[in-house]
């Protein structure tokens, strides 16, 4: 079961003080950890987060950070072209 965002917080206050000393120490953007526990997706920061909890980022936070398999044609500026014939020369 994942933790709550209040107990994340709490057990960064009780390592480092504040989140803010927190970020500050491992070179995050301020209110990154907010933004994350907000559910705002940041691989990063929720590594970190993790990392010091000294837990798997998936038990801290389920679903969106999980890997995603990349489609090999996207973004490679091939349209796909469903129900038209073949090109001519």
């Amino acid at each position: 079961m994942p933790l709550h965002p209040i107990d994340i917080k709490a057990r960064l206050k009780k390592l480092h003080g504040s989140v803010l000393a927190f970020e500050r120490a491992r070179g995050l953007p301020p209110e990154s950890v907010r933004d994350v526990l907000r559910g705002r997706s940041n691989r990063r920061v929720a590594t970190a987060i993790a990392k010091e909890l000294d837990l798997d980022i998936h038990s801290v936070f389920p679903g969106p950070h999980e890997s995603r398999k990349r489609d090999d044609n996207a973004g490679n500026g091939v349209a796909h072209h469903q129900n038209s014939e073949p090109r001519r020369s």
